[in-house]
């Protein structure tokens, strides 16, 4: 018989497994942490960040990291006050997504926002409102002012546009904001929805393209300390998205980094010039716009929130079972998985609801699809078909 996939034998030791482990932390498989959405703090010395679905405050010179919020829910998108005394950040803890603030030395947080689906932008230089974005209706993502202290969101944006990432300039009195409807995730894209940078006035009023030399996808605008320039992130050159710089009236963009593989994001610069951006899950620093990124070092400690061992009920999902040659163990096939079961002896007894007497152990754990399972007829391994190789 012809197969177009790769028949694949795979020889197990059956006794040297042990019960599928969750993650404690977000991490790659060779266990590299993983850190997102970086904030730079106003005067340049923290950095905070999200991972593991809590927002952290890491010390830029030692590396330190603390958790300012701790919660099953997944906490995203932290800013800063411009005082440096709290963060704001997006939770589902409540809700689909709502702002809240916490001081950065952690505590019970104040809710800002009430409707879900928000991101915080920026908060104001008097640290009085925090921008955001909200998308209420059909074909537009508007952009919202709510004060810190409490109130009712005012819109900023009323137009029939895609208004995404957006920063207030230091002087408060303009917005610069990226518009169109592409998501950044679309390295490459030319045509009518691709996303551009503006500025406009505060209220929402004149807005200008102020780099309109490119027909893809240029992201996250953010002010230089003197609002002479606008930082932002663009895939215009070597095929992946880098830092740039243009004059905030308008100009021709400067790349300053010059990443070929994996896109830079989420950039974020201090009041000393101090240049901060996520680039492959990782926390980069730039000190000037003119120095090369040096990767940020941090130390985490923590403890998982959860169980590290998964128990999860199979039996409706078993497309195939297979007993070994001295009838003591069964192994399954489910969801395209394999697992080793002991084979309950009719004669044994056991609690009623004990999960022990017919617990299994996942072997395989991958993306591809096993089956065919044929067991060794020494009984401590078996062979079976997977599709992992095409």
């Amino acid at each position: 018989m012809i197969f177009s996939f790769i028949r694949y034998f795979v020889l197990m030791q059956l006794f040297a497994v042990s019960i599928f482990l969750a993650p404690g932390l977000m991490a790659t498989e060779d266990g590299r942490l993983l850190f997102f959405n970086p904030e730079i703090s106003p005067d340049g010395t923290r950095v905070a960040f999200s991972h593991a679905g809590d927002i952290w405050i890491a010390d830029i010179d030692s590396g330190n990291a603390t958790r300012i919020t701790d919660h099953v829910a997944n906490d995203t998108r932290p800013i800063w006050f411009p005082d440096g005394m709290r963060i704001a950040f997006s939770s589902n803890r409540d809700s689909s997504g709502d702002i809240y603030s916490v001081p950065v030395t952690g505590g019970g947080p104040t809710r800002h926002t009430w409707r879900g689906g928000e991101v915080p932008l920026d908060i104001s230089p008097d640290g009085k409102t925090i921008l955001f974005r909200s998308w209420r209706r059909m074909y537009a993502i508007d952009l919202f002012e709510v004060d810190t202290k409490g109130g009712l969101e005012r819109p900023v944006t009323r137009d029939e546009n895609y208004n995404r990432e957006a920063a207030y300039s230091n002087d408060g009195m303009k917005i610069a904001v990226c518009r169109g409807s592409m998501s950044w995730l679309r390295r490459g894209y030319r045509g009518s929805s691709a996303t551009h940078i503006y500025v406009m006035n505060r209220d929402g009023s004149n807005p200008r393209w102020i780099v309109n030399d490119h027909n893809g996808l240029d992201y996250w605008p953010v002010w230089s300390p003197d609002d002479s320039s606008i930082y932002f992130i663009s895939d215009r050159q070597l095929n992946c998205e880098n830092l740039y710089r243009v004059p905030s009236d308008g100009g021709t963009p400067e790349r300053l980094t010059n990443f070929r593989n994996r896109p830079v994001h989420y950039p974020s610069v201090a009041r000393t010039g101090r240049i901060c951006f996520e680039q492959d899950f990782r926390i980069w620093i730039m000190d000037t716009p003119q120095s090369s990124p040096r990767e940020m070092r941090l130390n985490i400690a923590s403890e998982p929130k959860h169980s590290q061992t998964i128990r999860t009920d199979i039996s409706g999902f078993v497309s195939e079972f297979s007993l070994s040659p001295d009838g003591k163990l069964m192994s399954i096939i489910a969801r395209g998985e394999l697992y080793i079961s002991p084979h309950p002896d009719p004669s044994a007894t056991a609690p009623m609801g004990d999960v022990r007497f017919r617990e299994s152990i996942r072997i395989t754990d991958n993306s591809s699809r096993e089956w065919q399972v044929t067991w060794h007829p020494d009984g401590d391994r078996v062979a079976l078909v997977s599709d992992r190789d095409g």
